[in-house]
Formats: C-alpha cells, structure tokens, sequence
C-alpha cells in the first residue's frame, strides 16, 4: 500500500509544534510515511522575541526524525497561515495525488494516520467525496456510531484529493455570487435568523480576515462535496486559546481522542443528518455569541451600533478587538503582546529608528543584541553590542553608571531602547552613554511613558522608571546640553492596547499613529554630543 504524505505547517509556536510531531510519531505509519513540514519566515516587522520563537520552532522540526522521511521547506519571509496551506497542498497534492494535512497545534490519535490513509483508498474515486476530516468535537451521546458524511470540512487535521482540491476558489468575492447564483447559500449557512459562515466569507471578501479554511468551505458546498468524519474524534485542538471563531469556552478541553483503530466502511454517499443537527446545535451554542446577561454584556448593550461600528473602525487591524475584550478585568496578554505580534510600543520604536535611520551610521552600539542598528542603519561599520552581564554576543560588558566599567569616545550612533527604565541611577547611565559616544556621536534612545510594569526585568535587575517628556528631556540636557530632541508617540487608545497586550498587528495603523501630548506611550530622545 502506498501512504499518503502529510503537510505540517509551523511558524512560531516550539511547544505546541513539539507536542503535535511527537503525536503524530506516535502513529505506527509514521515509519512508512513521508512527512513535509512548511516551516513560515518571519515578518518584515519581527522583533527579538518573534524571531527567537521562529528559530526555536525550527529547532524542533529538526529534533527527531518524525517520519521515514522528512523534507523541511523554510519560507525566508513570513507567507501567512492562508498563503502557506493554500501553495503547500496544492503544491503536494499535484505531485503525489493526495495529502494529509496538520496545522502545528493539533494532538493526534494514534489511529489517525490509519483512518486518513483507509479513508483516502476507499473514496479515492468517489467525486462526491471531497476530503476527509479528524476533528468530530460536535458530537455528543449519539446514535452515530459509525463514520459519517458531513457537508462542512475539517481544517486542523484533514485530508484531500487533487481530484477535489483542484476545484479550490481563491476570490471570495466569486464564490459569494456562485453560492447565491446556484442557491445554495441556505446550504452554506444553514441558521435562518443568524448569520455565520456566510458573515466570515464577507469579512474574507472586505479584508477582515485572511482564511483559506471559509473559501475552501465555501468551494465544498458550491459542488456538493462531502467529508468523511470518524465517530470519534482523531484529533484535538491545543490552540483555542488563539482561534478565531471561538467566543472564550474552551470546549476542546475535554474532548477524548479516540484510543482504537476505526473501521471503515463503504456508505452511501450523502450527508448523516443526525450529525448534521448536532453540528448546527453545537455551532449555535458555541460558534455563535448568545445573550450574556455579565455587566460586561450589558455595558455593551447600551453603546449605540453607529458607536460600536466606530471603535471597531478606529482600533481593529486583522483581528477583531470588540468592546468586551476591553472592558474584561484581566489583559489578553501580560507579555506586552509579544506573544499576539508586535508590542505596540515596539511599534513606535521601528517607527523612530526608521526615521532617524541617518544617525545609524559608523560605529553602532546596541543594547543585548544589534537587530535595529542592522535594520536601520545607513552606512554602518561595524556592529557592537553592549551588555551589562557576559553573554556570547556581546563585544562590550559593562555598566552604564560605573564610568570606569565603560569605554571612552567610541561609538559614533548608540541605539539604547527600553533600558533607562531599568536603571535607578538614571541620571548616571545617561552620563555613561555620554562618556561612550564620539565628538559628534550620537544617542538614539527610548524610554516607557505609559506602560505596564516588565516583571521579568523587574525580578532580576528592577523597573523604577515610568517618564515624561519634561523629565526626561531635563536628563537628557542635564549631561548633553541643549542638543536634544525629545519626541513622543502614543495617544489614549494605543495605551489601553499596550495596557491591555494587543499587538500592533491587531490595531488600526491610523489610529496607532495618531498624536495625543497627554498620552505619551513611547518617548524618544536624539542627543548629540558636542564636537570638542
């Protein structure tokens, strides 16, 4: 028998990728399978920590050998999860005729490759049978028994056909008008008075979101196709936390993957409506919002829709940041967004480096690592980096406050982001950064106006500092004269994101760049020392 090969896409998530691989080892037909892993690359805008989770990622791909064999494809820039699954299996499917599909944050039954490869012979010339799924979480204490047709596919582990795969639709906008056209929007969408996938293949068509899944959805209903489904579930979701149709309940917590092989058997090819109606009703009580009588919900009630319609407007970028997110008591993250995208003061900080990027030049000093001074510079010589304790890359150790610990004249540009904070004799590393600058060198700092307190900083070395422009421009003039230029980014909605852990991917760029001098998030500082 000929297996078919699997696709696993990664891009920043070691733990869970980890996790996913060895699931899939644990599958007896790993040792004849062939295994393709689509690793993405990073985003022009990745910061420090992004990009030390993509390699960590990397790493473990790297770990075992998963399969019989494994063929490892790294994305130089970052495709998106949409662009990569799309080229991935068709680009896999064309050459070997099917495939197994994973995403990186799904645990395997150890009988899913058998039921995947089963399933993919039987219906191998059954055109009504467009792919095969894993993920049964809807079903609950019913008659189905046996595996099942259902109309929607499955998009976290699944397997496909070139015969089906090829009829996959990349313009929504055309799918929207075939689905009406044909009449079958009714199939699409079954909920009379509520409105679902129908809603997300629009937001797909304006821009809101980037799916591959709601278009190949959509292109399974437009010819009738079904998915093969197991009566129990092969597969189970470690990643709801980061889904985006999911309201908050995990139900995927308690779902038992199955611990037996499944049998499979030839059916009639057509849609089991016992498990049709318990998809809808399980759609319906967890996919869709229902009345939430919180003081959160009722908070939200009595904003006007034209109102709602404008926050969502002004703060959201890809993802939605609805009016109950912000008003929770607890942060959707407490890692200053790193883990959702770009912080939104690493945000600002880009945006001052790229504008200053003509005093990054020479000999240029970073802090812990040199990713700005690379980024931005315009004519750099070499590349030092400072550290207040002995780490590999760093070609100056010392202490910004203890001049004799420091260098003298230099570095001709110091980029020193996010630090002053960090240090309670401000005043003296201010004077240190000083002492290590050129005649005619010059300082690019930033420091944190309004922001949450770091508390990995804040255990090892301390965060006193939360500035303002008056004072810090007052330190800055203390040691470097009038040759300063104080700077802030940052108005009050940009510091509830940053407050609340919403990356800047998740926010309006015109909203982030909007100036607010009440509201400084990000304070920056360009001072030159004088020529003597």
């Amino acid at each position: 028998m000929t297996y078919a090969p699997i696709i696993l896409f990664a891009y920043n998530r070691p733990e869970l990728v980890r996790k996913t691989l060895q699931s899939l080892k644990d599958n007896h037909l790993s040792l004849y399978s062939t295994l393709y892993i689509y690793a993405d690359g990073p985003k022009i805008n990745a910061t420090t920590y992004e990009l030390n989770r993509l390699e960590e990622t990397r790493k473990v791909i790297r770990e075992e050998k998963w399969c019989k064999e494994v063929h490892i494809i790294e994305a130089e820039r970052n495709k998106g999860l949409a662009h990569s699954v799309i080229t991935g299996v068709t680009e896999i499917v064309n050459k070997h005729g099917n495939a197994i599909i994973i995403e990186d944050d799904v645990l395997l039954s150890s009988y899913f490759l058998e039921f995947m490869n089963d399933a993919l012979q039987l219906y191998e010339n059954d055109e009504k049978v467009f792919a095969i799924g894993s993920w049964s979480y809807f079903l609950k204490d019913s008659n189905v028994t046996n595996p099942f047709f259902l109309r929607y596919p499955d998009s976290i582990a699944w397997a496909v056909f070139r015969r089906s795969w090829k009829y996959f639709q990349h313009n929504s906008k055309e799918l929207l008008q075939q689905l009406q056209e044909s009449g079958r929007m009714s199939s699409f969408n079954p909920f009379d008075d509520k409105s679902y996938f129908d809603k997300m293949l629009r937001n797909q068509i304006e821009g809101n979101i980037d799916s591959w899944a709601i278009r190949w959805t959509a292109t399974c209903i437009l010819h009738d196709g079904l998915t093969l489904y197991p009566p129990v579930s092969l597969s189970k979701h470690m990643g709801t936390d980061t889904g985006t149709h999911e309201k908050g309940n995990d139900y995927n917590a308690a779902l038992n993957i199955s611990d037996h092989r499944i049998e499979i058997k030839p059916q009639e090819l057509k849609e089991d409506k016992i498990a049709f109606q318990q998809w809808k009703s399980f759609a319906d009580t967890h996919f869709i919002p229902a009345e939430n009588k919180s003081i959160v919900q009722k908070l939200k009630s009595l904003v006007p829709l034209q109102t709602k319609i404008k926050i969502k407007e002004l703060i959201s970028g890809k993802r939605n940041i609805t009016l109950n997110i912000l008003l929770s008591k607890e942060p959707v993250s407490k890692n200053f967004g790193f883990d959702r995208g770009t912080p939104i003061d690493r945000y600002y900080i880009d945006c001052f480096l790229s504008a200053n990027r003509n005093h990054i030049k020479g000999t240029v000093l970073e802090i812990s690592e040199s990713t700005y001074s690379k980024k931005y510079h315009s004519g750099a010589t070499s590349f030092e980096v400072f550290s207040f304790t002995p780490q590999e890359q760093a070609t100056m150790v010392g202490d910004l406050t203890k001049p004799n610990s420091l260098p003298e004249n230099k570095v001709d540009c110091f980029i020193c982001t996010q630090t002053f904070n960090f240090i309670f004799d401000y005043h003296a590393a201010m004077q240190g950064a000083y002492q290590m600058l050129k005649p005619g060198g010059v300082l690019l700092a930033t420091v944190a106006g309004i922001c949450q307190i770091s508390q990995y900083d804040n255990k090892r070395w301390g965060d006193f500092w939360r500035f303002n422009p008056a004072s810090i421009k007052k330190i800055t003039t203390d040691v470097f004269g009038q040759d300063v230029v104080i700077s802030q980014f940052g108005n009050s909605t940009s510091a509830i994101l940053l407050l609340k852990g919403f990356s800047a991917e998740e926010a309006n760029k015109e909203m982030l760049d909007h100036y607010d001098e009440d509201y400084p998030v990000t304070i920056t500082i360009v001072a030159i020392k004088p020529k003597q």
